[in-house]
């Protein structure tokens, strides 16, 4: 079953074949009927911060990372107006957690010419370990959904892990990814940081001269509430990579997590192995262009994995294109 296949406001299947074709525009803009279930969503204030620390830190994981949450980090958000955190409760325990967050500071720029500023990204969608299997996660995603849409008409974005690749799918990108430890990556090329001031700068220019063409999605102004984001880059900028701490850590060895989450690169194997080179844990990449260009042809110490995909699907417009659509995405995760 697809990711919104029980909403109208999903692209079809149709669409992604191309068979219905429509021009750029929201596929629903009413207010969906409020969900019913059987706990009653509350949300997160700053009196949660403490308790929502320890339900992500003890719940949020996956086969071989668990997440590295600390009460600072999470009131970012938590103390965010922009932000939507919704809780669930049985009895007086959190059992299940949904995040909204907006994808950009500015507006979202698409590559078919629509300028919006009401995209967001759902994340942060955690239940209980021994609450699992009982359809809260679907019911979150419905509250969310009417919450959002009894604001204003809204976009949302959404990553999930897949076991393999599918034939048929309603995503806008599809990825795999590879990965090195940093201790045993090279430094193949000089790099160094790139004062986030200066990227601003080269972000604007970037878009400019890239924000129409190919199937794309670009945040208009990278959105940064933390430190968790650094960017690398070589003389004369013709290597630039962001990179984000995820948060999360390697089971077993603890490892942090880094992930490139925007690359410009015509040799992103070299570059950002030299980057992670800097770096204190395992550095992944995408398969995807925008997000490193990994390869299985990529040689040891890189390790390329094609046992999970990476999708992201767009929920309530329609899309610049599927399958192969480039997110020019520069933002935290939780």
């Amino acid at each position: 079953m697809t990711f919104w296949a029980n909403t109208s406001a999903a692209p079809s299947l149709l669409m992604r074949l191309g068979l219905d074709i429509q021009m750029p525009d929201f596929l629903r803009k009413t207010v969906p009927t409020m969900p019913v279930g059987k706990y009653e969503p509350v949300r997160a204030i700053q009196k949660h911060i403490v308790e929502l620390t320890r339900f992500w830190t003890e719940h949020y994981y996956g086969v071989d990372w668990v997440m590295d949450a600390s009460e600072d980090w999470v009131a970012t958000y938590v103390n965010d107006p922009t932000v939507y955190i919704f809780l669930i409760y049985d009895k007086l325990s959190i059992i299940g957690s949904i995040v909204s967050t907006p994808i950009s500071r500015g507006k979202t720029i698409f590559s078919n010419r629509v300028v919006l500023n009401n995209v967001r990204v759902i994340e942060g969608l955690c239940i209980h370990r021994s609450y699992r299997g009982q359809h809260l996660a679907g019911f979150l995603i419905s509250y969310m959904d009417w919450y959002t849409a009894s604001i204003k008409p809204t976009v949302h974005l959404w990553s999930r892990e897949l076991a393999s690749m599918p034939l048929v799918h309603t995503a806008i990108q599809l990825s795999t990814y590879a990965y090195i430890e940093c201790t045993r990556a090279r430094q193949r090329m000089m790099c160094k940081q790139m004062p986030m001031n200066d990227f601003q700068s080269y972000w604007k220019t970037y878009i400019m001269n890239h924000g129409v063409g190919a199937a794309a999605i670009f945040t208009n102004t990278p959105m940064l509430r933390r430190d968790d984001i650094s960017v690398w880059n070589t003389t004369n900028n013709d290597h630039v990579a962001v990179i984000s701490y995820t948060r999360r850590r390697m089971r077993g060895s603890m490892l942090p997590i880094y992930e490139v989450i925007w690359i410009y690169s015509h040799n992103p194997s070299w570059f950002l192995e030299s980057v992670a080179a800097n770096l204190k844990g395992v550095l992944f990449t995408s398969s995807a262009s925008n997000c490193g260009h990994a390869s299985a042809k990529w040689p040891a110490p890189w390790v390329y994995g094609q046992s999970g995909v990476h999708a992201w699907y767009i929920y309530n417009f329609t899309p610049p294109g599927f399958g192969n659509c480039e997110l020019n995405i520069i933002r935290e995760e939780i």
